[in-house]
C-alpha cells in the first residue's frame, strides 16, 4: 500500500518518517489502549492525533464498528464519550460514507454481539440516532433499509430480522420525536467532568439556588 509521510498528516507524529500500517486484528493492541485511555480523560483531539501516525484508509468503517462494540461492554457514560469522538471524527478525519459501512457492519453482526450484550439492538439504535443528530449520518441512512433500490448495506432483507429491524426502529423513533434532534444530544445523559463548561455552570448555579 502507498506510504504517507506522517509530517504530512500530524506534526506530532516525529518518531516515525512514515504512517504505520494497520491491520483489523491491530486494534487490540493499538488502538484499543488509546480508547479506554480516552474514557478516562474525555480528550477528543489526543484520539485524532493519534490515528494520524497510522495508515487507516481503508479500515475506518471496520474502526467506527470497533469503538461502538468497545462502547456497548461500558456504562452511559463511555457512550457519550464514544458519540462524541465520532463527531469529532466527522469533523477531522472520517467521511460520511466510513460511518455508513462502520454502521452496517454493526448490524450485520448484531446477532453476534447480541449474544454478550442482550440490549445491543436498542444500543446500537440509539448510536445510529445519536449520529444523525450529530450530522455524522444523514436521515437517509435509515430509509435504505426500506428501500430496495437504495439499500447498499449488503443486508437482504434486512428490516425482516428482527434485531436488525429493532436496532432501526429504535432510531427512527428516537429520530422522528425529537424534530430539531437538540434531546439527542443528551440521549447518554450528562455526567460530571465531561459536560460542557456552561452546562456545568449552569447546574451548579442551579444546585446553589436550592
Amino acid at each position: 500500500s502507498k506510504k504517507h509521510s506522517a509530517n504530512d498528516e500530524d506534526p506530532d507524529c516525529l518518531n516515525d518518517q512514515e504512517l504505520k500500517d494497520l491491520d483489523h486484528e491491530d486494534f487490540s493492541i493499538e488502538i484499543k489502549p488509546v480508547i479506554l485511555e480516552y474514557f478516562q480523560n474525555g480528550d477528543t483531539i489526543e484520539v485524532i492525533d493519534h490515528l494520524k501516525c497510522y495508515n487507516i484508509y481503508k479500515l475506518k468503517p471496520q474502526l467506527v464498528s470497533y469503538l461502538i462494540q468497545l462502547a456497548l461492554d461500558h456504562n452511559n457514560t463511555t457512550k457519550e464519550l464514544t458519540s462524541r469522538l465520532l463527531r469529532d471524527f466527522a469533523l477531522e478525519l472520517f467521511a460520511e460514507r466510513d460511518f455508513i459501512f462502520g454502521f452496517d457492519l454493526l448490524l450485520k453482526n448484531i446477532n453476534d454481539l447480541t449474544l454478550d450484550n442482550p440490549d445491543a439492538c436498542d444500543k446500537i439504535g440509539i448510536f445510529i440516532a445519536r449520529a444523525i443528530a450529530d450530522k455524522v449520518l444523514s436521515k437517509e441512512y435509515l430509509d435504505r433499509f426500506f428501500n430496495d433500490e437504495e439499500n447498499q448495506a449488503g443486508l437482504p432483507d434486512a428490516v425482516n430480522d428482527s434485531r436488525v429491524a429493532k436496532a432501526i426502529e429504535t432510531a427512527r423513533v428516537l429520530v422522528n420525536m425529537n424534530d430539531h434532534l437538540y434531546h439527542l444530544s443528551h440521549v447518554w445523559g450528562n455526567k460530571g467532568g465531561f459536560l460542557a463548561v456552561k452546562e456545568l455552570t449552569d447546574k451548579i448555579n442551579e444546585l446553589i439556588q436550592e
